[in-house]
């Protein structure tokens, strides 16, 4: 399964890089990779947490269907896509409050708080008035459930809440690459770092069912 979710990724970054030529074969690998992670994450090697396993299963449902809201030309894409990933990422604090009580060490929110503030007072001026509270609200949940993950893993030490830490890093910084993107200016291979941290994100996440029982759940 490893191996089909690398080769998956790699032809939806490719595809996304090619341009309208991949439009058709980029429609089918990016949902496709995001799909495949949930099949690692659902059948998952025992020992697990069984609600844990669920909450980061329906996670990446809702990762899927932001995918694809925002890769189709929807007039309304941006914003479905947008409240899509919201609920992923409310399903991601979860399944992160599993063992770790909500903020119950300060600093990872301090320290992602300060990181994404950042961010965004660079890209506030650019972020169209319509979508500047949607996107704040957003901020707020994604750095929520980055930070959340920190603070398990500070307070239970596994290799499960390492997987967990590290993926909602990476979920901050594809995001933070994705909203550069596109208001700010396109970057170069701009497609390439965001898709390649999202599936980076998502597959840590997912590593993380594994073990996760062993948190004391």
């Amino acid at each position: 399964l490893e191996w089909a979710i690398v080769a998956a990724g790699a032809v939806a970054i490719a595809s996304a890089l090619a341009g309208d030529p991949g439009r058709w074969i980029h429609y089918i690998a990016k949902p496709a990779t995001t799909f495949l992670v949930l099949a690692r994450a659902w059948f998952a090697c025992q020992p697990f947490d069984v609600r844990y396993r669920v909450r980061v299963a329906i996670a990446l449902v809702f990762c899927a269907g932001g995918d694809i809201f925002l890769m189709l030309p929807l007039a309304q894409g941006f914003m479905l896509g947008l409240a899509s990933f919201l609920v992923g990422h409310l399903c991601f604090i979860a399944a992160a409050v599993r063992g770790a009580r909500f903020a119950a060490s300060p600093w990872p929110f301090v320290a992602y708080g300060l990181v994404a503030g950042a961010i965004l007072a660079v890209l506030w001026p650019s972020v169209p008035q319509p979508l500047q509270l949607p996107v704040l609200a957003y901020v707020a949940v994604l750095t929520a459930m980055a930070a959340q993950g920190a603070v398990r893993h500070r307070l239970l030490r596994t290799p499960s809440t390492f997987f967990l830490a590290i993926g909602g890093a990476c979920f901050l910084c594809s995001d933070s690459l994705l909203a550069w993107d596109r208001f700010a200016g396109a970057l170069p291979l701009g497609r390439l770092w965001v898709l390649g941290s999202y599936y980076l994100a998502i597959w840590f996440i997912a590593r993380s069912v594994s073990g996760s029982a062993a948190t004391g759940q």
